[in-house]
């Protein structure tokens, strides 16, 4: 199965863009995302529907990743996601030898050049789409906004008395 996901040649599983196209692995979904419309994009992902978690989910069984592009409606967005999921099957366990075992997996030999681009592509989303998801684990507390509004509210009394008292 492990094969599949990134190297797929089963006709009646690609998926089928509006505009005819076809994608046949989740790694071509990968590098498909930057040449894609946005046209072309939001008909498949939007408001009402996410096509590309449906494929992913119920061709390849990848429901971890089809959760995290769920709800994405930028494909930019979507590349993070799912460049950062490749690159969390790249660094499972041994690096190398995971490394080695996805190669085979994408292309049934050893990477082309232009491929090892793409995987450091995605390594480098990755990253980023860590470090968003950090920036967002800050904890809010219910009472920090809550104070500031009230420490104003008490200096923009105080100071309208004061100007009224002149």
């Amino acid at each position: 199965m492990h094969r599949d996901i990134f190297f797929m040649k089963e006709e009646e599983r690609a998926f089928r863009l509006c505009n005819g196209g076809k994608i046949e692995s989740i790694k071509e979904l990968y590098e498909q995302l930057d040449r894609m419309s946005e046209e072309v994009f939001l008909y498949h992902a939007n408001e009402d529907k996410n096509d590309f978690y449906n494929w992913i989910k119920d061709v390849f069984q990848q429901n971890n990743l089809a959760h995290r592009i769920r709800y994405l409606k930028d494909k930019h967005a979507m590349k993070k996601a799912i460049g950062g999921w490749i690159s969390e099957l790249l660094h499972e366990g041994h690096a190398d030898e995971n490394k080695a075992k996805l190669t085979d997996k994408m292309t049934g030999d050893k990477l082309l050049p232009g491929e090892k681009l793409v995987m450091k592509d995605a390594e480098q989303d990755s990253t980023c789409y860590r470090n968003d998801i950090n920036g967002l684990k800050k904890p809010i507390h219910a009472f920090s906004g809550a104070v500031d509004f009230i420490l104003g509210f008490v200096v923009g009394i105080l100071a309208i008395l004061i100007l009224t008292s002149l």
